[in-house]
């Protein structure tokens, strides 16, 4: 009697672009994402346009070089450090970030839920208002500032410098219990902090990115990964690691599970042995979410492995 022999083995193929994300702050535009920092003081940076990172490709990334790490170190420093990313459209969209739980950095936030279009237009107007608040600071010369990012305080009730405008914390926070929910009109809170000893430490954090409509489901667009010297790029429809979860063989037939992700071509590839020289494909798997699926393989060898690619 022959034994038959089978295996598996996953692999990710990926890819990075790397590119500037910059716009200047004084010529804010409706659909410029916002990133915020909050410390000892504020720092908005215009860090570009929404339709610059919806056009990146499945796992390309982009720096943003729209501040600089001066600019973090005159809020304070990156221990401690509140941060979020944020913008609207004019339909009611609101795109926002999402921190990835303490010790999941490689596993995605639940989306976030729409709160209709009365709260959506309270979050917009909030949004308008960090705006102009950021604005008119930059104008009144307070700070050292450039035309992406500006150094602002935390308080802007009775402060001049804001002029009709908001600073990034009371536009966040304001009087709520519900920080970073834009005086609670948002599903919730879109900031992300730092641990204490995080400059110091060797790993990122990740807040993902999601695009909210007033009612309905989101969608997952990327993240965005502060690093531990204050660099920050994004992440676009990232490519989630493939996984073989199961796999069992009765006579000539291989009964696979296996879990993809949102994005990506994820390709069932196998081999009659190891090493590999190469390794034929199989099938296109099904992707667009990450349950658990199944593929059943029909075939004579008498000993055969499996492996995922993803690109």
């Amino acid at each position: 009697m022959t034994t038959k022999k089978i295996g598996l083995i996953a692999l990710l193929a990926s890819f990075a672009v790397e590119g500037a994300m910059a716009q200047t702050f004084t010529n804010y535009q409706t659909g410029d994402v916002l990133v915020g920092f909050r410390k000892s003081l504020d720092l908005v940076v215009d860090a570009g346009n929404i339709s610059t990172y919806t056009g990146l490709g499945i796992n390309q990334s982009s720096n943003v070089t729209a501040f600089s790490g001066s600019d973090l170190a005159a809020i304070g420093g990156t221990n401690l450090l509140y941060w979020s990313a944020f913008t609207y459209q004019n339909n009611g969209t609101i795109y926002a970030t999402r921190p990835r739980s303490s010790g999941a950095l490689n596993s995605e936030a639940q989306p976030w839920t729409g709160n209709g279009s009365t709260l959506a237009t309270l979050t917009i107007n909030w949004i308008k208002k960090i705006v102009t608040g950021a604005q008119a600071y930059y104008n009144n010369a307070v700070y050292s500032s450039t035309p992406t990012s500006v150094v602002e305080d935390t308080s802007s009730s009775g402060n001049p410098y804001f002029g009709n405008g908001v600073s990034l914390q009371e536009g966040l926070d304001g009087n709520t219990s519900s920080l970073g929910t834009f005086e609670g009109t948002f599903a919730g809170n879109i900031e992300q902090q730092t641990g204490i000893h995080f400059t110091t430490g060797n790993t990122v954090e990740r807040a993902d990115f999601f695009q909210v409509p007033a009612n309905g489901s989101s969608v997952w667009l990327g993240y965005f990964e502060l690093n531990t010297n204050g660099a920050l790029k994004y992440v676009a429809y990232p490519i989630t690691t493939p996984a073989i979860t199961s796999i069992t063989r009765s006579g000539n037939t291989t009964t696979i599970q296996y879990t993809t992700g949102y994005y990506g071509t994820y390709t069932l590839r196998s081999s009659s042995s190891l090493p590999a020289s190469s390794w034929s494909s199989v099938t296109t798997l099904t992707s667009g979410d990450t349950l658990t699926h199944t593929y059943v393989d029909t075939t004579s060898d008498d000993s055969r492995f499996y492996t995922i690619t993803a690109q």
